[in-house]
């Protein structure tokens, strides 16, 4: 199967996006059925967010943790964030 691909240009500089869709308070604004999402503590490697998704009429909640925070510079030519489940279930 082929991979899905898509992209959008943004005018903004790539730090003040990747600062964006990498703190979770913004996560209900980008991403389809996250209703809310909070960090519980400074956003970082570590970081535990819990997040609310509608699924079919119901609200479920979830908790995961920050695993990879890299944003592009000297050290990082490319910028990665990635987190991990931790709580709940949404089934």
């Amino acid at each position: 199967m082929a991979p899905i691909v898509n992209s959008v240009e943004i005018l903004r500089r790539p730090e003040d996006v990747f600062s964006y869709v990498t703190d979770p308070v913004h996560l209900p604004e980008w991403q389809e059925r996250v209703v809310s999402a909070r960090a519980e503590g400074p956003v970082g490697v570590g970081c535990r967010v819990v997040v609310t998704r509608k699924v079919g009429r119901m609200e479920r909640s979830m908790t995961a943790e920050m695993a990879e925070l890299s944003p592009s510079g000297m050290a990082h030519p490319r910028t990665r964030w990635s987190y991990s489940g931790r709580r709940g279930r949404l089934d």
